[in-house]
């Protein structure tokens, strides 16, 4: 008996000394006998407090079900169990108990000895939901690497969707750097609510307006900010506009290009405060930066497509170009041989030929040579331009007279169709830097224009005025016109507008991108005015220097 009592003591020391937390529970009623300090400790209860407990107050699992698994240990049938213990504050604990029969006291009961797992619990569901994240990257990733320029944003939206749905958080959003880095512009977003979008509120963030969350994010990259109102005072704009939007926690992760801010994803909770894990921000900025990716990656593909579109367009163009080139070349070169072909008609015969036929067919012949001239003089120099070759030489010159020598050299032409040419200056000399071969060159190339498209029996005026720093010359018909839609195209290199329907064709393209490039390396310009059906004006300003 002695014996007996002097164990019952050993065990009692032992019992409240132990650094386990331990419970001596009756089996029958579930009334806690007792229990040591660690559990003091742990439960938050006095040791007088939970003497007076039953078990089923501190177990979260139904009162029959406890009775049952308090059974099982009694007979030996299983002595391990993970239940739920509430503390006295309300906390609940995942737990793992250890429960055997003893004896105490004269009496056969539950001896437990408990140990907390929920840290290991915690990590465990970390491990989980990482793995499980992990897995939902990795399928997001495979659809939006298989997306196409047409429907890469409804799978950016859905996977915004997917991510806010697996962290319960209300609002995720993509905003991407502006076209002069200037701000960032709201370019994708999913709110679990429609009324919470942040699309009417905030489209656009000016690095200006958030110069606290900017440093935060450049510094960290990522700005996380557990609770709003840990904004600093320094900062009330910032954090006035972030509590506008209902935002009480937030996390936002950076996206870097080429050293620079080309976006971040923002992860938005409204209804709470969201704790965020550090693993978890270090796989949404893998993801961030999985999906920015595949945005450059459409981008590009894009940027392809539009650029061999624009090169077969142009191919096509040069194409065009070519075979009006040729036309051009050939008709003249026709009406040469022709005039030939008759000349040596009339030597075969031994025939006088009339000088009045002779100096028809001549004039015919040096005409059409000049037109042969002109166009191949103007290959070269486009030619020359293209490749950086063409040298001007400036000089003071009198351009009025340049100008009025060009209208006398065209104007024998010019009434071999019928047409008037007329010139008028408010100037009778007019001293400026230029390339005098230039200066011939734009004009020959805008009256022949002007001949070409305009009706019979009609006047081409051309007039020079003078403003305070510049010369402007105009040439105005009265012929086809353009249509205005088409004005924009007839400067551009092998683009050739159709002007009138019964010519089947108009010319290589060339002679007004000519007058263009020539009139860009004098620091000029050179506009159109025209209304289709009644003439056109092009007027071309150089700088007075």
């Amino acid at each position: 008996m002695e014996d007996f009592m002097n164990n019952e003591a050993r065990f009692q020391i032992m019992f409240q000394k132990h650094s386990a937390i331990m419970l001596l529970v009756d089996q029958n009623s579930g009334d806690i006998i007792d229990a040591n300090l660690a559990a003091e400790n742990f439960y938050g209860y006095k040791i007088n407090e939970l003497r007076a407990m039953n078990i089923e107050q501190i177990n979260t699992m139904a009162t029959s079900e406890m009775r049952q698994e308090r059974a099982r240990a009694y007979r030996g049938e299983v002595n391990y169990f993970i239940f739920n213990h509430k503390l006295k504050n309300g906390e609940i604990r995942h737990v793992e108990v250890y429960s055997s029969p003893i004896a105490y006291k004269g009496k056969m009961i539950l001896f437990s000895i408990v140990h907390d797992i929920s840290q290991r619990r915690r990590e465990e569901e970390q491990i989980k939901s990482r793995d499980s994240f992990q897995k939902l990257i990795v399928t997001l990733s495979s659809d939006l690497i298989s997306a196409s320029p047409d429907n890469i944003d409804a799978k950016i939206n859905t996977l915004l969707e997917a991510v806010g749905q697996f962290f319960n958080i209300d609002r995720c959003y993509l905003f991407q750097a502006s076209p002069d880095d200037q701000s960032l512009v709201l370019t994708h977003e999913w709110s679990k609510d429609p009324a919470l979008s942040i699309k009417k509120l905030l489209p656009e963030l000016s690095f200006g307006r958030f110069p606290w969350w900017f440093e935060k994010t450049r510094i960290e990259g990522k700005a996380y900010i557990p609770d709003i109102n840990q904004i600093p005072d320094d900062y009330k704009t910032e954090r006035d506009i972030l509590q506008a939007l209902k935002i009480k926690s937030l996390l936002n992760v950076k996206i870097i290009d080429r050293n620079k801010l080309a976006g971040f994803f923002g992860y938005a909770s409204i209804g709470e405060i969201k704790q965020w894990r550090l693993d978890e921000a270090e796989l949404l900025d893998v993801l961030a930066h999985i999906v920015f990716d595949a945005i450059v990656k459409n981008k590009m593909e894009i940027e392809l497509l539009a650029a061999k579109e624009k090169a077969e367009h142009e191919s096509n163009l040069k194409t065009d170009y070519f075979v009006n080139m040729s036309h051009e070349l050939r008709t003249p070169l026709n009406v040469i041989l022709s005039a030939i072909q008759l000349l040596e008609h009339y030597k075969n015969k031994e025939e006088e030929i009339p000088w009045v036929k002779i100096n028809k067919q001549m004039s015919s012949i040096k005409r059409n040579s000049l037109q042969i001239l002109r166009l191949v003089n103007n290959i070269i120099d486009i030619a020359k331009i293209d490749s950086g070759f063409y040298v001007p030489e400036f000089h003071n010159y009198n351009i009025i007279a340049i100008v009025s020598e060009v209208v006398q050299s065209v104007r024998e032409y010019a009434r071999q169709k019928n047409i008037e040419i007329v010139f008028k200056s408010d100037l009778a000399t007019k001293m400026i830097n230029c390339d005098r071969d230039i200066i011939e060159q734009i004009m020959i190339n805008l009256i022949s224009n002007a001949i070409k498209f305009s009706y019979e029996n009609s006047i081409i005026r051309i007039s020079l005025t003078s403003k305070s720093d510049s010369v402007i010359i105009s040439v105005t018909d009265h012929g086809v016109g353009i249509e205005k839609e088409k004005q924009s195209l007839i400067f551009d290199r092998y683009k050739q507008v159709a002007l009138n329907p019964l010519q089947k064709s108009e010319g290589s393209g060339i002679g007004l991108a000519l007058v263009n490039s020539l009139i860009e390396i004098h620091g000029g310009s050179i506009c159109v005015e025209s209304q289709y059906g009644k003439g056109s004006e092009f007027i071309v300003e150089i700088p007075d220097r």
